[in-house]
């Protein structure tokens, strides 16, 4: 079963579940060539994003990282403050930062992206008393998550100023 996916200019790159859903990290190039597991990422991984020579997967606490030739694997490469929930229902990476959705507190949060502990989240904005973000994507100074109880796709400015919680239903 495939999961997630995400690109870069040259290859496609994916999470798939396994035997006792232990996960792997496979990738192609964009025409389909020479599809292959680069790396064995381990139990409790979702969401995928690619950035700067680097292939992203979120866990239970933070998120994990290898280079896109399949070196240099970090499980943990950076961890979140504990009492922040699971970050895993969806995340996007945009001009060094990670944003993150928070469906237990029902809110959107942004972090630097470095390796280590995250000493603080930036809490961007709350989604609503019934709203559980998942599916977080970044473009043009915006960002998107998926709201799955409406039905709707959210969009907010990246600094979380301007917010329309039904900017397109689906």
């Amino acid at each position: 079963n495939t999961l997630w996916l995400a690109a870069d200019a040259k290859n496609l790159y994916w999470i798939q579940a396994g035997h006792l859903n232990y996960l792997t990290l496979g990738m192609s190039t964009q025409d389909g060539e020479g599809s292959h597991t680069i790396s064995r990422l381990g139990l409790g991984t979702g969401g995928l994003a690619v950035s700067d020579g680097h292939v992203y997967w979120s866990t239970e606490r933070g998120y994990g990282r290898v280079k896109t030739d399949g070196s240099g694997l970090e499980r943990n490469f950076m961890t979140l403050p504990a009492g922040h929930g699971r970050v895993a229902e969806g995340f996007a990476i945009a001009d060094g930062n990670v944003y993150f959705s928070d469906c237990a507190g029902r809110r959107m949060g942004r972090v630097a992206l470095r390796g280590g502990p995250a000493s603080s989240v930036e809490w961007l904005m709350d989604t609503g008393k019934f709203v559980c973000p998942t599916g977080v994507t970044v473009g043009g100074g915006h960002l998107y998550w998926w709201d799955h109880e409406r039905g709707t796709v959210s969009q907010a400015t990246t600094d979380g100023e301007v917010v329309n919680s039904r900017w397109l239903k689906i």
